[in-house]
């Protein structure tokens, strides 16, 4: 789908389904962020990444934006 809509595309809301474990930080559940990260690399997708991380919880934000800077440029 990233590819199709391709330069339609304003802004990315990034959060994980389906974890296995009933946490909620990306990377333990279903979302493969590899493949969506690359593939917004193929449209030059600058914008937004809004991580849907628990509010006020510091520590799964520092988690959260790890895993997303561990497939990012």
């Amino acid at each position: 789908e990233i590819r199709l809509l391709g330069h339609r595309i304003l802004s990315v809301h990034v959060k994980d389904s389906g974890n296995t474990l009933g946490g909620s930080h990306l990377g333990d559940g279903r979302l493969d962020l590899r493949a969506c990260i690359a593939a917004l690399d193929g449209i030059e997708y600058r914008g937004w990444l809004v991580l849907e991380t628990p509010g006020g919880d510091d520590d799964a934000l520092r988690r959260d934006l790890a895993v997303v800077r561990q497939y990012s440029n």
